[in-house]
C-alpha cells in the first residue's frame, strides 16, 4: 500500500481484489447518489430550469443569466444517471429543465443562444460552438430515454445549422450568430 497527501487529499493505492472492486465500485455509487447527484436534487431547481451558482458550503449565490452549457450538462447527466440507475427522481429532475433548455433555441436562425436572461430571454446572441455540442449530447439523451421526435428532429437541425453557418474548408468557426 502506498499513501501520499495531495494538499488536503489523501490518497490510498492499494491493489483491490474482486471483493474490493465490488466495494469499491458500491463506494463510488453510493458517492454519486448521495452526494453529487442528491447535491443537485435538492438546490437546483428554479422556476424556469436551473440554479448554477453555489458556494463552497453550497448556498446559492444568485446568478444573473441561465447558460446552455450548464442546462445542457445537467438534463445529460440526470438522464444518464436515470439510465444507469432508475432512480425516477433523476428523470423529473432533467425533464423539469427541458422547457428552459429549449428557450435557447434560435427559432428565427436556428442554434443555441449562448445565454438567457432569467426570464428566458436571449441575451448573448452568440451561438458559440462549445454550447452547440453540449446541446447535441443533450438532444440525443433526451431522444434516447424519451424517444421523442422533436429532440431528433433539433439535433439534426442542429447538425445542419453547424455545418452551413460555422463550418469552412478547413474546420469550424469559433460561433456563429445568424
Amino acid at each position: 500500500m502506498v499513501t501520499y497527501n495531495r494538499g488536503k487529499t489523501l490518497m490510498l493505492i492499494m491493489p483491490l481484489s474482486n471483493a474490493g472492486i465490488s466495494s469499491t465500485y458500491e463506494l463510488l455509487i453510493k458517492h454519486l447518489r448521495d452526494e453529487i447527484l442528491n447535491f443537485w436534487l435538492i438546490r437546483a431547481k428554479d422556476r424556469l430550469g436551473y440554479k448554477v451558482t453555489f458556494d463552497e458550503a453550497g448556498n446559492y449565490v444568485g446568478e444573473h443569466s441561465k447558460g446552455i452549457v450548464a442546462h445542457s450538462r445537467l438534463i445529460w447527466a440526470f438522464l444518464t444517471a436515470y439510465e444507469f440507475l432508475r432512480d425516477s427522481r433523476y428523470l423529473d429532475f432533467a425533464i423539469h429543465g427541458i422547457s428552459c433548455f429549449l428557450k435557447f433555441w434560435d427559432r428565427n436562425y436556428g442554434g443555441w443562444y449562448w445565454k438567457l436572461d432569467l426570464n428566458g430571454k436571449p441575451i448573448d446572441p452568440n451561438k458559440r460552438l462549445y454550447g452547440q455540442a453540449f446541446a447535441l449530447l443533450a438532444l440525443a439523451k433526451l431522444y434516447r430515454i424519451l424517444k421523442e421526435n422533436r429532440f431528433l428532429d433539433l439535433y439534426i437541425k442542429t447538425l445542419k445549422i453547424l455545418n452551413e453557418k460555422a463550418s469552412y474548408k478547413d474546420g469550424f468557426y469559433h460561433e456563429f450568430t445568424k
